[in-house]
């Protein structure tokens, strides 16, 4: 008779390790760490922090966009915090890459407003701010809400009420009751400088 042993199962610690794993939670601290070293410059990290940001982010546009964006991103970064650009001007200024490149399709399409990978670049360098993403509307129920009026001064408005939305069920009894079903999943000590704003991006992403 073939005789099998028994398996040892760590059941919390596998469970930990694909969380981690399937938010890719390592990369994501690396990138808002690393933002804030201000030794190396951006455009000239080709193999590390932007191609970490790209496969993170899902960036993926060909390699004269990415280094107006990168160019743009190293600009802005060198502000203290404080004066940081709000979403509207980041908005603005990646839109118009676009327009420089001549993309004739997305402005034909109303696509040449980079909502997505605006956000992308603020919550980066303030992870206190949300991310605008394709599933997180549509989890929040207001995708056709911006299918309906895509402009940048609408869009402005729609990522102040998003900002405004996540801070009150931030605040709120089921908001902190999900913080703290995430905090219990977390795998290694440093995951705890995930913002309360990234966590429930994760988990409106990940829905």
């Amino acid at each position: 008779m073939i005789s099998i042993q028994e398996p040892i199962i760590n059941a919390e610690l596998v469970i930990k390790k694909q969380l981690a794993d399937r938010f890719q939670m390592d990369k994501y601290l690396y990138l808002i760490d690393k933002v804030k070293d201000s030794s190396f410059d951006i455009t000239e990290d080709a193999e590390g922090f932007q191609k970490k940001y790209n496969g993170f982010w899902n960036l993926r546009r060909n390699k004269t966009w990415r280094d107006k964006y990168f160019k743009y991103f190293q600009r802005i970064r060198q502000r203290d915090s404080e004066n940081l650009p709000a979403f509207k001007e980041i908005l603005e200024n990646v839109s118009r890459i676009n327009k420089e490149l001549n993309d004739h399709s997305k402005m034909q399409s109303q696509n040449w407003i980079e909502v997505s990978f605006s956000s992308k670049m603020l919550a980066t360098l303030n992870p206190d701010m949300p991310v605008w993403d394709s599933r997180v509307l549509n989890t929040l129920g207001i995708w056709k809400l911006w299918e309906s009026n895509k402009s940048i001064d609408y869009a402005a408005n729609l990522y102040e009420a998003i900002c405004r939305c996540y801070q009150k069920y931030l605040k709120s009894d089921k908001g902190q009751r999900c913080l703290e079903v995430f905090d219990s999943y977390m795998l290694k000590p440093e995951y705890k400088k995930i913002s309360d704003v990234k966590k429930l991006d994760y988990l409106l992403w990940g829905m």
